[in-house]
């Protein structure tokens, strides 16, 4: 019997070719499109189960609640804190510390180049599950032992030999390849490439104290707890120790100021919190997944549409067919499977494609999201099943409905229409969902590609261009003030270069430490939350911003200039720049009011330092635009700078490019060079939602391209079916015009009705994309237009070229063929 099925079901595809091929080629993108959304929500929701114990093993997590600052939700702990929970709380099996920095690794004088670097104790390699292919898991208990993963082996040996080879971290630590491991999965939190030893020279000459400083935030810890214990005792337990033994900032308690839990190291990539820093820096977002997962469900759905609105079509075709099975004794359940089969035939043969199309496809989709996508995935027992049951799913959504209605046929009403109102009015929804569909996700993307125009184009309060930034100069107080002094004294002078600076944060980097302020005569719950920035006297000449009243720093006046005497700027008055929106928070009118101002400026938790305001600036967009403006506070302190803008001459930029190398050469003979352009950092703020935009175009243009298709074979089918009337027409008089508008009508109605309905779908999912944004486009009336005009024009035009391949008959021809 399954034979027979399987033969039937054959030769009604390829007796019906043309509409089969529409059919699949629908179903076959829309699998593609399923399947690649498939593989990457499945290894985006397991993350890290490739980890030894992954059910068990857990990250600490340290909440900070600091009068003045927002709460901030941390994943580094004081690094006492794991070996006393494994040796004091019930429930810890172990605990293991990660600690992360950027080095300079040189080999010989053949390379050189900066990497983070992972500093662990002994431990770690047995708990994260590294897969050692070379060396021993334990090496990391020789303080001068590196294990590294194959990829960085390969770069800084080549194709071997690697165990004991030596490399040099900042120049003045050695250190031994003691072990090789394989690259740590895609689908893990952590993607270390150079793991030492804490014991290591490189970490202790640093200044780390990390097994007794309990004051400081410093480390990863991870702790696998015992299979009976529960993680919430052992995270209240973990936070009594951790009060028990940390301060509390001035002016709170530490119940208050500290809490700590524990978070599963298999919840950590979706569990949608903002850590200040995190052990890797992929992270995943549960709404970008549901995002995805919907509009991939949307245009299979369009696909299996196509499928039944050409079955449903074409039921008058097949209406003898039924009619004789049933005269000879098949039942309609019989003539239910039979059709069930007919669809499963169609979706596995689209599913082949799919798949075909899905693994040549992944490594480019894959790479564009940035997130590698793993075929071989669908190969494991969880994933196949689930995809299996998508492909269940499919068939039974685009063939359940067909086969009811072909089976519902009554013998007796054989050579009446099959299709009554009912079908004709659910295929007229049907399309209508389609196109709603497509012009809906028009719309979103046309809105996402305007938002991220004006996100790379917006004025920022600041010339952008042409500056170049050089971080890596934090040291010791003392130490970064010599440092950023020579490499600014080596750079000025130099062809192409215009001006230098330090300044504690970037612009492009999104971050500014915040604090408090009020008048010095005010009460001290006066007091107003701020950005602070501790700036170079020449940061607002780098970036080009004017005062709008008073002045900004310079080397003229004293009290700036001492601000470089770590002794003497402990007597001089601390000179302080404001933004607008300050003065309005401070409650000055106007911006010459608070020119001449004492404040208290919160320096450090606990420590507040009076300043003078010496002058005004226009608010800028120091944080993206995802953020609103702050009230501001500069002030200078060498000791703070992590990173130098540098601007150059735009008619001598190689000139430029080369000064700077060659000054940093001079400067920093031991550090390798980083080196980007402030303008094309603040563009990769927004590489996601770029990436959005792009998926998004691409599924619409899919969903499009899907809807489409159906609409050519509704409109073979249809003009076909009225071939006779058409004739009987053109024989009565009627142009080729009169007959195009008898079908445009009938096929741009469910477009329009598909535009209405769009319509104030895709402005709600715009307007709430759109409200993650402080500053924002509005959604453009005319993407509206564009969106459903296009559709309809499309309509439009395939319709035209149905109609004129029918009309080019000869009206007689298809009569006498009637007839006979």
């Amino acid at each position: 019997m399954l034979r027979n099925f399987f033969i039937t079901a054959l030769r009604n595809h390829i007796r019906f070719g043309a509409y089969t091929a529409i059919s699949v080629a629908g179903l076959m993108l829309g699998m593609a499109v399923a399947t690649l959304v498939f593989l990457h929500v499945w290894q985006e929701t397991h993350y890290d189960r490739h980890l030894p114990d992954a059910d068990r093993l857990h990250i600490v997590e340290l909440t900070l609640d600091v009068p003045g600052r927002s709460l901030q939700e941390l994943l580094i702990a004081p690094g006492p804190l794991g070996p006393a929970a494994s040796e004091s709380i019930a429930g810890v099996e172990a605990a293991t510390r990660l600690w992360q920095a950027w080095y300079t690794l040189s080999v010989g004088d053949r390379l050189k180049f900066n990497h983070p670097i992972v500093a662990a104790d002994p431990n770690a390699a047995r708990m994260l599950g590294l897969d050692m292919l070379e060396g021993s898991v334990d090496a990391l208990k020789d303080p001068s032992a590196v294990l590294v993963s194959t990829t960085m082996a390969e770069r800084l040996f080549g194709q071997g030999p690697y165990l004991g080879q030596q490399v040099s971290l900042d120049d003045y630590v050695e250190v031994e390849i003691a072990g090789v491991y394989a690259d740590m999965p895609s689908t893990s939190h952590l993607d270390e490439q150079f793991i030492i030893a804490l014991e290591s020279p490189a970490v202790r000459g640093r200044g780390v104290r990390i097994d007794t400083d309990w004051s400081r935030a410093a480390v990863y810890t991870y702790l696998r707890l015992a299979p009976s214990a529960s993680p919430v005792a052992v995270g209240e337990a973990l936070q009594n120790l951790a009060r028990q033994n940390m301060r509390a900032p001035d002016g709170t308690t530490i119940e208050s100021a500290v809490a700590v839990a524990l978070e599963a190291v298999t919840d950590l990539h979706l569990n949608g919190k903002t850590y200040v820093r995190r052990p890797g820096e992929t992270v995943g977002s549960p709404t970008a997944l549901v995002i995805a997962a919907t509009v991939a469900a949307l245009v299979l759905i369009v696909a299996c549409i196509n499928s039944i609105n050409i079955a449903t079509a074409r039921s008058t075709d097949r209406a003898h067919e039924v009619g004789l099975r049933k005269v000879v004794g098949a039942s309609r359940w019989q003539l239910i499977v039979q059709f069930l089969g007919e669809s499963a035939l169609l979706v596995l043969l689209a599913t082949i494609g799919a798949l075909v199309i899905a693994e040549v496809a992944a490594a480019a989709v894959g790479d564009f999201i940035g997130r590698e996508l793993i075929f071989t995935t669908l190969l494991q027992p969880g994933a196949l099943l689930v995809f299996f049951l998508l492909v269940v799913a499919v068939v039974l959504l685009s063939g359940l409905y067909p086969a009811f209605v072909l089976a519902s046929f009554k013998p007796a009403r054989i050579f009446q229409p099959v299709a009554g109102r009912s079908g004709l009015s659910l295929r007229s929804v049907l399309v209508v969902f389609q196109f709603a569909t497509s012009i809906a996700l028009m719309v979103l993307a046309g809105t996402v590609w305007q938002q991220v125009r004006y996100l790379e184009s917006a004025d920022l309060g600041f010339d952008r261009k042409d500056i170049v930034q050089l971080p890596g100069v934090r040291r010791d107080p003392a130490g970064t003030i010599a440092l950023t002094r020579r490499l600014g004294q080596a750079l000025e002078g130099r062809p192409g270069i215009v001006h230098v600076s330090g300044t504690h944060s970037s612009p492009s980097w999104d971050y500014a430490d915040e604090a408090q302020v009020r008048p010095a005569t005010a009460a001290a719950d006066a007091n107003v939350s701020v950005d602070r920035l501790a700036v170079d006297l020449d940061f607002f000449d780098v970036l080009r911003v004017a005062p709008v009243a008073g002045r900004v720093f310079d080397e003229q006046f004293g009290p700036d200039r001492a601000q470089w005497d770590l002794e003497a700027r402990r007597e001089v008055e601390l000179p302080l720049v404001v933004n607008l929106a300050a003065v309005n928070s401070l409650g000055f009118g106007e911006p010459n009011a608070l020119v001449g101002e004492v404040l208290r400026l919160q320096l450090e938790p606990g420590y507040e330092r009076e300043g003078r305001v010496i002058g005004v600036v226009p608010d800028f967009h120091f944080k993206s635009l995802k953020s609103r403006i702050r009230p501001m506070v500069f002030f200078p302190d060498p000791t703070r700078f992590n990173v130098m803008l540098v601007r150059i001459n735009s008619s001598q930029r190689d000139a430029a490019m080369t000064s700077i190398e060659q000054a940093w050469q001079q400067t920093l003979p031991g550090q390798a060079i980083s080196q980007n352009f402030l303008d094309r950092d603040l563009v990769n703020q927004y590489v996601s939602e770029q990436r959005q935009f792009s998926v998004l175009a691409g599924l619409a243009g899919i969903a499009v391209f899907i809807a489409m298709l159906g609409l050519v074979g509704l409109l073979a089918h249809a003009v076909t079916a009225r071939r006779r009337e058409v004739s009987i027409r053109k024989v009565l008089g009627a142009e080729n015009g009169d007959v195009l508008k008898l079908f445009l009508w009938q096929f741009s109605r469910p477009v329009l009705i598909a535009a209405v309905i769009a319509g104030p779908i895709a402005w709600l999912l715009a307007e709430r994309w759109l409200s993650s944004f402080a500053y924002r486009i509005d959604v453009a009336w005319w993407l509206f237009a564009a969106a459903g005009g296009s559709a309809l024009v499309i309509t439009w035009l395939l319709t035209a070229l149905q109609v004129v391949k029918v009309s080019r008959t000869r009206p007689a021809r298809v009569l006498q063929a009637r007839a006979g």
